[in-house]
């Protein structure tokens, strides 16, 4: 049995494919990672336990403020969850990496600033020498300025 030597991705070259998902996947697994995971478990867990508590609470005090209590505790579980998911697949994604919408967009203008709208040109403000308020005012900061206080 031969084995084929794996090939060596040059310096300054992107490769895509399966290498760059599976780190991103090991990563998950590191102990920082894991710390993570086990705090974003235990603040749901907590959460859903917060909603069932006030839950209780409304069904002995027959307050509509205990219910709204409750059904936010149960939301603030949903967002964490959401939340958790869409770090994970940030992490898990390749550097580099967007979306089919992002390529297409960035396959039309090769400059990010080309794709933005320019906004139409604006009359000139008047000079000091158009308008006698803003000379006595220009007039009055040269004044403070040569005679700072102390």
């Amino acid at each position: 049995m031969t084995r084929t030597a794996r090939p060596v991705t040059p310096p300054g070259r992107v490769t895509t494919g399966a290498a760059p998902y599976a780190r991103g996947v090991r990563r998950l697994v590191s102990p920082l990672w894991l710390l993570w995971h086990t705090f974003a478990a235990a603040a749901v867990v907590a959460m859903v336990f917060l909603g069932r508590w006030q839950l209780h609470r409304a069904f002995h005090t027959h307050s509509v403020q205990n219910y709204g209590y409750a059904g936010e505790w149960w939301l603030f579980a949903v967002f964490g969850v959401g939340f958790w998911v869409k770090t994970v697949r940030e992490a898990v994604r390749p550097a580099g990496a967007a979306g089919p919408a992002a390529a297409s967009w960035y396959a039309e203008s090769p400059v990010a600033a080309r794709a933005l709208p320019i906004p139409a040109a604006r009359a000139p403000l008047p000079s000091a020498e158009d308008d006698p308020e803003v000379a006595a005012y220009n007039d009055y900061l040269a004044y403070l300025a040569a005679h700072p206080r102390r």
